[in-house]
């Protein structure tokens, strides 16, 4: 199958309220996109396409920000090899749902733990306590929606984090906490009545690649 669509303009109209009228072309040769387009605030993102970070060890594409939502939602794509772990935690201020793209992820939600496999999805509405683990012999890959968008912001600042170092939980809470991101800690964490020093929680890196 190949469609070509070439120098095709928009006309004026009532659906026309912008002044930019962009010149395209779309071709599709055996389904495979060869190039994407952006026309009216559409948005494409290809496969090689979005920015590339580390967030402590959690390895991301981001898809889609607030700025192409107009703030409703914003898109991730992760890949991580086994054993990559994210703590017990909760968002106040976002949704997030999570699908299995490939492999198998353990996650946590709240004292319950169910095993993850490819074509889950995984809704967390705002204050629910979860954490994730990627199990199994092969990397699992995940699309994350949150919502609404800002949490992508988020994860920018603590990509600024050294990844193959332990993290620096004073930094990482100070961050957490601007954004309503709340660790959820075990009782041994916790300080002590002699004001001892809390053991300072883990956050499991991905070996680089």
């Amino acid at each position: 199958m190949y469609l070509n669509y070439n120098d095709r303009f928009l006309t004026r109209s009532t659906c026309h309220t912008s002044a930019l009228v962009l010149k395209h072309r779309i071709q599709l040769r055996a389904g495979e996109n060869i190039m994407s387009t952006l026309i009216q605030g559409a948005r494409l993102t290809l496969s090689g396409e979005g920015k590339r970070q580390n967030v402590l060890g959690d390895n991301q594409r981001v898809v889609l920000i607030g700025e192409d939502t107009g703030g409703s939602y914003a898109l991730m794509e992760n890949f991580n090899s086994p054993g990559m772990s994210i703590p017990l935690h909760l968002h106040h201020n976002e949704d997030e749902t999570f699908y299995v793209l490939e492999g198998q992820v353990e996650f946590q939600i709240g004292v319950e733990t169910i095993k993850a496999t490819v074509g889950t999805t995984v809704y967390l509405p705002r204050k629910t306590p979860h954490a994730f683990t990627i199990i199994g012999e092969v990397p699992a890959k995940m699309l994350v929606m949150v919502m609404p968008a800002g949490l992508e912001k988020y994860f920018e600042e603590l990509s600024q984090l050294p990844p193959d170092e332990p993290p620096d939980m004073e930094k990482v809470m100070a961050i957490s906490a601007r954004y309503g991101i709340e660790f959820c800690l075990p009782p041994k964490v916790q300080r002590s009545n002699n004001h001892a020093a809390p053991e300072r929680p883990k956050l499991k890196n991905v070996l680089r690649q």
